[in-house]
């Protein structure tokens, strides 16, 4: 679990960035619907998304919200295929192309 402290360390540095790498911040009904569908997200990540939104981190994109969906519908039909994913244990933030 991440730190109150950590929490506002975080969304500071988050804000600093520049324009055009982030996704806005998720509303609650938009967590609410995703979880619905897909499950529940990781706390952590919840927060993330709610707090900060997503985008450009290091070298990689996370999804934002609305690209969550497209993510793990993605990584579901690639579970049903004979040499796809074997394990569901795993929450998906992204691709990397």
């Amino acid at each position: 679990m991440i730190s109150d402290a950590s929490k506002r360390s975080i969304v500071d540095r988050w804000q600093e960035r520049p324009d055009g790498i982030s996704y806005p911040p998720a509303s609650e009904a938009e967590l609410e619907n995703f979880e619905s569908v897909h499950g529940k997200i990781p706390d952590d990540f919840r927060w993330f998304l709610e707090y900060c939104g997503s985008g450009v981190l290091g070298s990689e994109w996370i999804d934002g919200i609305d690209d969550l969906y497209a993510s793990h519908t993605k990584f579901y039909a690639e579970c049903q295929l004979p040499n796809g994913w074997k394990t569901r244990e795993m929450f998906i933030i992204g691709w990397d192309g």
